[in-house]
């Protein structure tokens, strides 16, 4: 039996590693892959292929975009950016990090 935490720990992996063989295909607006991505499309991809999850589902507004992959799959952290007591050390691999200005 595989624990709980190596069992994330292969899921990230495998995230990765998906999306590694994503790097050329092209970025095209609205697509989910599998020959080209958009900004949300990509992440929507690796979590559905990898987890079986649709990072869309309970997430917050309407419409397919990154602002609603902040879903009840996850938990969403905010850094700010001059905030000098931001724990980088959260991050994991295989997580979505969002880039806001």
């Amino acid at each position: 039996m595989i624990k709980a935490d190596n069992y994330e720990k292969i899921l990230r992996r495998k995230i990765i590693e998906l999306a590694f063989l994503q790097y050329y295909k092209k970025y095209e607006h609205g697509m989910h892959g599998p020959n080209s991505f958009d900004c949300a499309g990509l992440p929507w991809f690796l979590y559905h292929e990898i987890c079986d999850i649709d990072i869309y589902d309970n997430g917050f507004g309407l419409s397919t975009t990154t602002k609603i992959m902040t879903s009840s799959y996850g938990n969403l952290r905010i850094f700010v950016e001059n905030d000098y007591n931001k724990d980088l050390n959260l991050i994991k691999s295989g997580d979505i990090l969002f880039f806001h200005r």
